[in-house]
């Protein structure tokens, strides 16, 4: 599954590489589809983090999470990616994801209730 377009890749580059910083004129959010029917998906540029592929054995968790839990789409992949990687502490804003137990994360906690 080809989720980014070598153009977006560009522009993505573009920006990094013109070390454009102020928050008038870049953006850590990268719009993959802006345009069309469907709601647009925005990827986070990996600001001192890591791009996750999402592979086989990121799907099977995917869809395991899926049949077995009633989450939203977007929080299966992120609680599936979490997983696959070994999390030790996954923090979420949604009132009803940190009762889950996923193996393969340590703890899922709710927002309010992490120290930052």
């Amino acid at each position: 599954m080809t989720v980014l377009r070598p153009r977006h890749l560009e522009i993505a580059a573009r920006l990094h590489l013109s070390g454009k910083r102020s928050r008038s004129d870049w953006s850590p959010l990268v719009p993959i589809r802006p345009h069309g029917d469907r709601a647009p998906l925005f990827v986070v540029d990996g600001i001192g983090g890591d791009v996750v592929s999402f592979d086989a054995q990121i799907a099977w968790r995917y869809a395991s999470l899926r049949a077995t839990h009633t989450i939203r789409n977007a929080d299966a992949i992120q609680l599936a990616c979490a997983a696959h990687f070994g999390v030790d502490l996954f923090i979420t804003n949604d009132k009803n994801l940190h009762k889950l137990n996923v193996p393969g994360i340590g703890f899922i906690a709710p927002l309010e209730k992490v120290p930052l």
